[in-house]
């Protein structure tokens, strides 16, 4: 996720597409995509979990 957000991918308006990203770190673009995703994924049921405790 560090190279996500080191590379612009969340910025507005994006510094980096998915596909650049993918190529940067010389992965397939649909793995890229799966590995952002299940990150995110984590991310945001971490930070609901906690808010609801």
């Amino acid at each position: 996720m560090t190279e996500v957000i080191d590379r612009g991918y969340y910025d507005t308006p994006r510094e980096c597409s998915l596909t650049d990203l993918a190529k940067e770190i010389d992965v397939s673009k649909s793995t890229a995509s799966v590995v952002v995703h299940n990150a995110e994924a984590a991310i945001i049921k971490e930070f609901f979990a906690e808010s609801t405790e």
